[in-house]
């Protein structure tokens, strides 16, 4: 639609000039007479831009309505990546963050956090518990070797979970993130 009307708007300007052209030459040679009437070659470039300008005045009008369209469009992929967002950050409140701490930690920590919660009196923590925490306590010490040893567990875990035998799955149970198809 763009391209047909920029090319249709190029020819009513070559149309336009050549009937102004030809306006030019017939007033040169006749003088003023000429201005009020039109030969048939002036008269062919008079209807042939009436057509072009309707043409041009219904392809922009689609063009509008394309545009709009598209600006519709896009108005709703944003509000829908609005609320994937705000889903995402409320599954994730949900399955890692304490139920007691409503801040989001920094993404080079929150596996680790979501990880290894610190233990409260009435917890009892048991032997990978007490691991992680020690192990994210050391962290601390040291920050930057946080995204390291994120890949590491990450990596780990996947080793752990992926089968050995190619063609037997194993699938891993896990808190899957909503879809907005499941909220309709």
């Amino acid at each position: 639609a763009v391209v047909s009307t920029q090319s249709t708007g190029r020819e009513i300007d070559e149309n336009r000039d050549m009937l102004e052209e030809k306006r030019a030459k017939r007033v040169a040679e006749e003088g003023d007479l000429a201005n009020d009437l039109y030969d048939e070659e002036e008269f062919d470039l008079l209807s042939r831009l009436k057509k072009l300008k309707a043409t041009y005045k219904e392809v922009h009008g689609e063009l509008k309505c394309i545009q709009s369209d598209i600006s519709y469009c896009q108005r709703l992929v944003d509000q829908a990546r609005q609320r994937l967002v705000q889903e995402f950050d409320t599954w994730y409140a949900d399955s890692f963050l304490h139920i007691g701490d409503q801040t989001r930690p920094s993404t080079t920590t929150a596996p680790l956090t979501a990880m290894a919660p610190s233990p409260t009196p009435q917890t009892i923590e048991d032997n990978q518990e007490k691991f992680d925490r020690l192990q994210l306590e050391l962290m601390m010490e040291n920050p930057d070797s946080i995204p390291y040893l994120n890949a590491k567990k990450r990596m780990e875990k996947k080793a752990y979970y992926q089968p050995k035998m190619p063609g037997k799955i194993k699938a891993a149970v896990r808190n899957a993130p909503p879809t907005i198809m499941s909220t309709m």
